[in-house]
């Protein structure tokens, strides 16, 4: 077990969501002038026949809109930890299009890595997997997805065709969760340093993980119960009623 952070994390990551009834500096919304360099750059790939994912920042050019990106990608980093992009009028692009646009913008907030044992860069969230199934991706079913964190630096979503219901989307910060934790039980904080059983970490069986980790000054959390509890069942590890 490496180190323990017992002090409360005192940054803009620690928030809850009445810190944002009246703020809405997390909201950026994209100008005629920011979706004018976005068409521009779209050109530019269809100029030298490139289509996602086959093409690198460079060839995403987008001008003053990529200094926005790198404000916002420290945000993510040192900041509240999240932001909602809002004005790109996903009607006026083909699918292929999208996923263009899509994956240029990711390359100006950081470098891409794969998110499933395919090593797909893009998913797709629908309803079309077996829930009867332990190994279906929540994502790929229409059943709630609890609280959970995903195995990258940075995650983003873009809405392209509403569901008729549901397909609500809510964040919950792990700084403010872990300072609950230290203040109301600390005497299990020790319990979340350990390593669990995961499941889905494009290995051949369970990689090993705490849900807590302390490093340079920074707390990370890597938390989603049902890969947790079925990587435990695969290894044949029963959770304890304390880890429960």
């Amino acid at each position: 077990m490496g180190a323990l952070r017992k002090t409360k994390i005192d940054s803009a990551a620690a928030w809850v969501g009445a810190d944002f009834s009246e703020d809405e500096s997390w909201i950026y919304r994209l100008s005629d002038d920011d979706l004018s360099l976005i068409d521009t750059a779209l050109g530019a790939l269809a100029s030298q026949g490139k289509a996602f994912p086959y093409f690198s920042k460079n060839d995403f050019p987008i001008g003053a809109l990529s200094t926005t990106l790198t404000r916002i990608a420290d945000d993510l980093e040192n900041g509240r930890g999240f932001c909602l992009l809002r004005g790109l009028e996903v009607d006026r692009y083909s699918d292929a299009e999208i996923a263009a646009i899509y994956y240029g913008i990711g390359l100006h907030l950081g470098t891409p890595v794969g998110q499933n044992p395919a090593g797909d860069l893009l998913g797709t969230v629908m309803n079309v997997g077996d829930i009867a199934d332990k190994n279906t991706r929540v994502f790929q079913t229409n059943l709630y997805l609890p609280y959970h964190t995903d195995p990258s630096d940075a995650v983003c979503l873009l809405c392209i065709r509403k569901a008729r219901q549901g397909g609500l989307s809510s964040l919950v910060s792990a700084a403010a969760v872990y300072n609950e934790i230290l203040d109301k039980h600390p005497e299990y904080l020790g319990i979340f340093y350990r390593p669990f059983h995961y499941a889905h970490l494009r290995e051949d069986g369970p990689g090993q993980s705490p849900i807590f980790s302390y490093f340079d000054g920074k707390v990370s959390c890597r938390y989603l119960r049902q890969y947790i509890e079925l990587g435990h069942d695969q290894k044949g590890v029963m959770l304890s009623a304390v880890e429960k």
